[in-house]
């Protein structure tokens, strides 16, 4: 998703993710996904060198090593067990 998404989800491992796809379950670990923090466009700090300005978002895609089956399956399985009984 893009860097500057308030829709993008994010899990424990840093997996990012699509709420609406996955029914709040990663895709890679099984846990619960929270929002990802919005990427700065500009630094506020400028000496740290931070932000989209001086490090860009990879533009290569990464796709999931498991087939859409089974997301769904690990999804389905997951998806009302809270957070912390994971």
């Amino acid at each position: 998703m893009p860097p500057e998404s308030a829709d993008a989800r994010i899990c424990t491992y840093y997996c990012d993710c699509a709420k609406n796809v996955l029914r709040n379950v990663c895709a890679t670990c099984g846990g619960n996904l929270v929002l990802r923090p919005v990427k700065l466009r500009v630094s506020y700090r400028c000496e740290l060198k931070l932000a989209l300005e001086h490090q860009p978002t990879s533009t290569q895609r990464h796709h999931s090593k498991w087939s859409e089956a089974e997301v769904a399956a690990l999804s389905i399985r997951l998806r009302n067990v809270a957070p912390e009984d994971q």
